[in-house]
């Protein structure tokens, strides 16, 4: 994994950040030959001895999906005990495989901690939900950095149907005759814009 590492790192831009993300749970149902929770741990702490802040690559940023899952899972008293006694269909419902709720909330995770360090190293360490703080009491935080990234989604829809709705009104605005504006054709106007109705009405 290091002489993976040691190739990423080759390949990106002096500024460039690595990101490792944590290996999601495996639900208790799912098929124990193939594979169990126990086996992610174990990855999971391996990983972690490699890379993170007290990792032996520790610039390599850590976004820990598989406690994300856990916590969102817990906070639902239906899965309260996921992944160590239930599973969590809300978000895996296909064995370790993740629903369409699922997919959605791990992607607005990865998205919203990759966009913190586009810029380059050390630039993500003042926003919301960095977790290289993670034992600090003083957790003033309104809004983890999915739950802004939500937001930010809702606000581009909003805004998205607004420009959709003031283009349509205008372009029916552009068919309107002005107020006080002198008829071209008097038969048209008497007709509804329907010129050919115009010899019924004469």
């Amino acid at each position: 994994m290091s002489r993976l590492y040691e190739k990423i790192r080759a390949a990106l831009p002096a500024n460039g950040t690595v990101v490792f993300a944590t290996t999601t749970p495996v639900p208790p149902t799912y098929p124990s030959r193939e594979r169990v929770n126990a086996d992610v741990l174990s990855i999971n702490a391996a990983l972690l001895d490699l890379f993170g802040p007290t990792g032996l690559h520790d610039s390599v940023r850590v976004d820990d999906l598989y406690n994300a899952v856990v916590g969102n899972c817990r906070a639902y008293a239906a899965s309260a005990c996921y992944p160590d006694a239930c599973d969590c269909p809300r978000l895996q419902n296909d064995g370790v495989h993740f629903s369409d709720v699922g997919k959605r909330f791990l992607g607005v995770l990865v998205a919203s901690y990759i966009a913190r360090y586009q810029a380059g190293p050390g630039r993500g360490a003042a926003y919301v939900g960095d977790d290289d703080d993670a034992g600090d009491d003083d957790d003033d935080e309104l809004l983890a950095s999915w739950q802004w990234a939500l937001v930010a989604q809702g606000a581009a829809a909003v805004g998205l149907v607004a420009a959709v709705y003031a283009a349509a009104w205008r372009g029916r605005a552009k068919d309107r005759p002005e107020v006080g504006a002198p008829a071209k054709d008097i038969r048209a106007c008497r007709t509804y814009g329907d010129p050919a109705r115009a010899p019924l009405l004469e």
